[in-house]
């Protein structure tokens, strides 16, 4: 995912940056991407970044901007959130780890542990009575 990242990050930084067309306001050409850059899934890459925040707009250009018979331009309309750093909340707000008895250190409690058949699958008891 970290290449992918960088390949969004690049593409915000042209839609930002341009070569814009002429003429317009922050249009960046698709011919541009697809002949000069040779991002030949531009498409593809502008839909995922929509789906995870960005907000990229495509645009129909008039007769007189066609390049190689390409209509359409991007445009960045607005950036995602900024993500958090995945640091845990508890260490930002205390300066300290958590301390080592957290229930959520563990992934079986102490009891789960000495049991036989802790790292057995076993059918869930879920709304099921075991009373005679």
């Amino acid at each position: 995912m970290k290449g992918a990242i960088e390949v969004y990050q690049r593409i915000e930084k042209i839609l930002e940056s341009g070569p814009f067309v002429p003429g317009t306001t922050k249009l960046v050409h698709r011919a541009h991407f697809l002949y000069a850059l040779k991002m030949h899934q531009i498409a593809a890459r502008l839909h995922e970044m929509n789906a995870i925040g960005w907000t990229i707009s495509s645009v129909k250009l008039p007769r007189r901007l066609h390049q190689h018979g390409i209509e359409t331009a991007y445009r960045l309309d607005s950036k995602p959130l900024k993500q958090d750093s995945g640091e845990d909340w508890f260490v930002r707000q205390t300066g300290k780890p958590r301390p080592s008895g957290h229930p959520w250190k563990a992934a079986f409690s102490p009891r789960r542990i000495a049991e036989d058949n802790c790292f057995q699958l076993t059918s869930p008891t879920f709304g099921t009575s075991t009373a005679p």
